[in-house]
């Protein structure tokens, strides 16, 4: 994969953002990120949300990111958007990456999670699963060292009515975090890169944005 300049990138279901992470480490990054999501893809990513996410955890250590501390939230259950803009990540566990919440944040506001939760609290009229998609907010740490923060989330949607003729409808949003923080090594990974990079020969080229 060649040097990646550009600070966000959408590939598969992951928009990763960088914060100060070299063009070289980005390459690196969206490489072990393709190589989780291919072989994650195994398991069905519809049906079998934690699975999968397990799964692709699996896969980043593997391929040479170390688990700082795992992201696990209870599911959160919304019933209008201001409860959605305070939702915590709570992220801790590395010195050095305090912008990660925040990029992560931002990334759910391009991804249109707002807009979504506006229209349906409003008129939505069907429920159902929504989304399952990571924000990957990345920010480097020294100079081989990346903190990664994967998080996998999962929103579906659900409504009751009650009252005369079902005209009383409650809206609710149904919000689960799943991930982890990890340190991501370049030196680490250089030992790991050819096999990688063969593992993943034959697979199609990523469509970056």
């Amino acid at each position: 994969m060649t040097e990646v300049t550009s600070n966000a990138v959408i590939t598969s279901n992951n928009l990763v953002s960088f914060s100060n992470v070299l063009p070289r480490q980005r390459s690196d990054i969206l490489t072990v990120l393709k190589y989780a999501d291919h072989f994650a893809g195994q398991i069905d990513r519809q049906d079998r949300w934690a699975g999968w996410t397990l799964h692709y955890r699996k896969q980043l250590q593997f391929a040479g990111c170390e688990l700082i501390t795992r992201v696990d939230h209870t599911p959160t259950v919304i019933s209008n958007v201001r409860q959605l803009e305070r939702l915590s990540i709570g992220v801790k566990g590395l010195e050095g990456a305090s912008s990660l919440e925040d990029l992560a944040r931002r990334s759910f506001q391009v991804v249109r999670l707002k807009k979504y939760a506006d229209l349906f609290f409003q008129f939505g009229s069907s429920a159902g699963n929504f989304s399952r998609f990571q924000v990957v907010p990345c920010e480097r740490l020294g100079e081989d060292d990346v903190a990664i923060l994967v998080c996998a989330l999962q929103v579906s949607t659900e409504i009751s009515s009650a009252g005369l003729f079902n005209l009383d409808e409650d809206r609710e949003m149904i919000v689960r975090l799943e991930g982890g923080l990890y340190r991501f090594n370049g030196q680490a990974y250089a030992e790991k890169r050819a096999y990688i990079r063969s593992r993943l020969s034959g697979v199609g080229r990523d469509q970056l944005r």
